[in-house]
């Protein structure tokens, strides 16, 4: 679940993110340009996740990420195996369809103290968060975001955006596991089906609430 709580928290911590820019082509300025008017969003994904100076090969995922604000996502794992995570405002589902078997959280509880609360209404973003700027590079404009409190889970979050689009994301939490999202195919503000952010369990799988 902590690994959960991080996919969907930071990501919507970048999707809340907004500070008036205080540099012409900054990363902050990108960004309030992206969020802008932001309603729904559709993108591809591709994830890695390592150790920091280990000497393992990253797991790796792909698939679909949708967003629906204000408080509906979704996340389709395609590879290495296909599950889904539905939040559809009230409950979030995680389901993994090899195992025929459907997690339940309610959704306040399970992100409180996750960025994703801000998204949710419960907390502020500056209130735990402090963007630097990283400058550009390779055409990406950078942008760190600092945990105000060192006891955060996360120790720092980067992301970069070029033509106003967010396109990598990466964290790292306290045990120097880093997580690295790479966004591509980018569509905003497209029609999506409500339809496919709710989930009604199916009754022979294996259900677990908490």
């Amino acid at each position: 679940m902590k690994q959960l709580q991080r996919l969907i928290g930071i990501v919507c911590c970048c999707l809340v993110f907004s500070q008036p820019a205080l540099a012409e082509n900054s990363a902050q300025e990108a960004l309030n340009h992206f969020l802008t008017g932001l309603k729904t969003l559709e993108a591809r994904f591709e994830q890695r996740v390592y150790a920091l100076g280990a000497a393992t090969t990253p797991a790796t995922a792909s698939g679909t990420f949708r967003l629906q604000r204000p408080d509906q996502f979704r996340w389709d794992y395609q590879t290495p195996e296909v599950k889904q995570v539905i939040a559809d405002g009230r409950d979030i589902w995680l389901v993994e369809d090899d195992l025929e078997q459907i997690t339940q959280y309610y959704q306040r509880s399970a992100l409180r103290g996750t960025p994703a609360a801000i998204l949710l209404g419960l907390e502020r973003l500056e209130k735990h968060f402090k963007a630097v700027e990283l400058g550009e590079q390779d055409g990406l404009l950078w942008l760190e975001l600092r945990p105000r409190s060192a006891e955060h889970e996360i120790k720092r979050v980067t992301l970069a955006l070029r033509d106003n689009m967010l396109r990598y994301l990466t964290w790292v939490d306290q045990l120097d596991q880093i997580t690295q999202l790479r966004f591509s195919a980018i569509r905003r503000n497209i029609p999506l089906d409500s339809k496919q952010f709710r989930f009604e369990p199916p009754p022979d799988w294996d259900l677990f609430q908490h």
